[in-house]
């Protein structure tokens, strides 16, 4: 999917300016709007509307998890600030669900409706800040446009594995990835961000004007607290990168030592290394399962590292390594560049305690009794620079975890949903006696039953009195939006 062109400068534009300075809140006065019947006539500088009979609507349908695809009533392709504020008004006024769509990858099509999609992927302006080195990014903007727009200037944004992905999402409900334990989460590098707000203005949220709501923008989860703009990130910079990996295949019994030592190690090993261990059904009642990650320190570090690993885990120390750059990086372990559209499923743990030898058992059981690849467990390690603030200081609550766990199935045809839901459901719910009930925001369930503490455990309170504060309505909502009290 071609985007609009992006305009990067160098020197401060003038809507640059408001994140750059971090000034004040403030509102624009947009002038008499022309209302038709449902939506007002926008200007086609700021809003093109697709129905479902025009040319184009198609190109911007596809959404990474097809099994919750929606067609819209109207698609309206933000173009400007003016356009997402006008989008709100219209919404707001003549009672209209609608959803704010980017990357369209939320796991239960979160940022889908049937009526009206507020869709801000022509808001994908990039702009470099040397003073500081950060960019000013619209909210349209995918994180492998970041990624690039980063590496040329040798520097480095953390966030998530898979360059698709909406940068909006992704970092307002926290956002891990493979420089986490160095640089923390993508939530962490936030200086600022535009929010249009439930009256209609466009409003700079930072940790000085406005703390409480920055706060709940790191971690309390896209679609709750207003429509996002921009957003200033942090850049970091960055030399060469080391990546690992290390595949093997398992019985049920040395793929349980192979976890244990993992999860003994991998959260505590040294904050410049991000490691991840996945888990899938091999053949003949094997387990594949395969070590990777990345690190900013040096080799003999790594080296060091991985050989403790494997001995502690009782397998051959035989890893490979790479060096290369931030992006060669990034590649390793992206999967693709292309938008991918599939029927899928994900679910997920937070896991505060070493996970016994009975739960280990029964995850990798459970993954055995199905055929090869039909899903895979990932697990996600954290300590390092993830636990370095405490689970208060931003709206992601779950920082002193040891690790997450991702439990996901992908598939091609509908007619395999129910055998895939099924299987995924059955590997979980055993688990369920193991676990602490915490899951991520960002990999949406809507099979949670209590998903507000799932998602924020501790942080709920504080985050349901900001709503109320900011949009005591609840405009900006979903089936698992932050609820107002």
């Amino acid at each position: 999917m071609k985007s609009t062109p992006r305009h990067i400068k160098n020197t401060v534009t003038r809507r640059a300016s408001l994140l750059a300075a971090l000034s004040v809140p403030f509102a624009i006065s947009l002038g008499p709007r022309a209302w038709s019947q449902g939506l007002p006539t926008f200007p086609e500088q700021d809003v093109e509307l697709l129905t479902q009979d025009k040319p184009g609507y198609e190109k911007y349908q596809p959404t990474y998890n097809t099994r919750t695809a929606k067609r819209p009533r109207w698609r309206a392709m933000c173009k400007t600030t003016a356009g997402l504020r006008r989008l709100i008004d219209a919404a707001r006024d003549q009672n209209i669900p609608f959803a704010i769509r980017a990357g369209g990858h939320s796991f239960e099509g979160l940022s889908q409706t049937d009526m009206l999609s507020i869709d801000v992927r022509p808001l994908n302006k990039i702009q470099f800040m040397a003073q500081d080195r950060t960019l000013i990014v619209g909210s349209g903007v995918s994180l492998g446009e970041v990624y690039r727009e980063a590496s040329q200037r040798g520097m480095a944004f953390s966030a998530g594995s898979c360059p698709a992905v909406g940068m909006a999402g992704h970092i307002l409900g926290g956002g891990f990835g493979l420089l986490s334990r160095s640089l923390g989460l993508a939530s962490d590098g936030l200086h600022g961000a535009e929010i249009v707000d439930a009256q209609g203005a466009l409003k700079l949220v930072t940790a000085q004007s406005d703390p409480d709501l920055f706060w709940a923008l790191q971690g309390g989860g896209g679609g709750t607290f207003g429509a996002a703009a921009s957003f200033k990130l942090q850049l970091h910079p960055i030399g060469r990168v080391l990546t690992f990996t290390q595949s093997m295949q398992l019985n049920i019994e040395a793929a349980t030592q192979v976890i244990n030592a993992w999860q003994n190690w991998a959260p505590t090993a040294p904050r410049e290394l991000t490691s991840l261990l996945s888990l899938r059904a091999s053949t003949n009642g094997m387990i594949s399962l395969r070590l990777g990650g990345q690190s900013t320190g040096d080799t003999a570090q790594l080296d060091t590292e991985l050989r403790r690993f494997a001995s502690m885990a009782s397998v051959t120390p035989n890893a490979t390594s790479r060096q290369g750059s931030f992006l060669q990086a990034v590649d390793r372990f992206s999967g693709g560049w292309n938008y991918e559209s599939k029927f899928s499923k994900g679910k997920s743990d937070f896991v505060f305690q070493p996970l016994t030898p009975q739960a280990i058992d029964l995850l990798l059981r459970g993954i055995a009794a199905f055929p090869p690849n039909s899903m895979i467990a990932i697990l996600d390690g954290y300590g390092g620079a993830v636990a370095s603030r405490t689970k208060d200081k931003t709206a992601f609550a779950h920082r002193d975890a040891l690790f997450c766990i991702q439990y996901y199935s992908s598939w091609f045809k509908a007619s395999g949903t129910p055998a895939r839901l099924k299987q995924i459901r059955s590997v979980y719910d055993a688990l369920r006696p193991h676990m602490s009930g915490f899951a991520y925001v960002n990999y949406g369930d809507l099979d949670l039953k209590d998903w507000p503490r799932a998602y924020w455990g501790s942080n709920l309170n504080r985050l349901r009195q900001i709503k109320t504060r900011v949009d005591p309505k609840n405009l900006f909502k979903s089936a698992q939006s932050v609820p107002p009290i």
